[in-house]
């Protein structure tokens, strides 16, 4: 459970209360197809997935990690384009 990228929350009963915006497929989604809303969404809360039937908050670490991803491709992306 160390290295699990996932820690318990009490903030939703069921992944359908999780508000849009803070969902995985939505954050994999945008990542692909418009780089700042997922920078602004890891940037400014949390995100939750479901796992084994039940929702979970990503760790601050794996936020962290995703969050710096983000910001590199999109320095990437416009580096290339220059």
């Amino acid at each position: 459970m160390a290295n699990s990228p996932f820690i318990p929350t009490d903030d939703y009963q069921t992944y359908d209360q999780v508000p849009l915006l803070r969902k995985r497929w939505f954050l994999v989604l945008t990542i692909l197809a418009f780089l700042p809303v997922p920078i602004f969404v890891l940037a400014t809360g949390k995100a939750y997935a479901e796992a084994n039937g039940e929702v979970k908050e990503y760790s601050e670490k794996s936020r962290k990690m995703m969050l710096y991803g983000c910001i590199g491709l999109l320095v990437l992306g416009v580096l290339y384009n220059l």
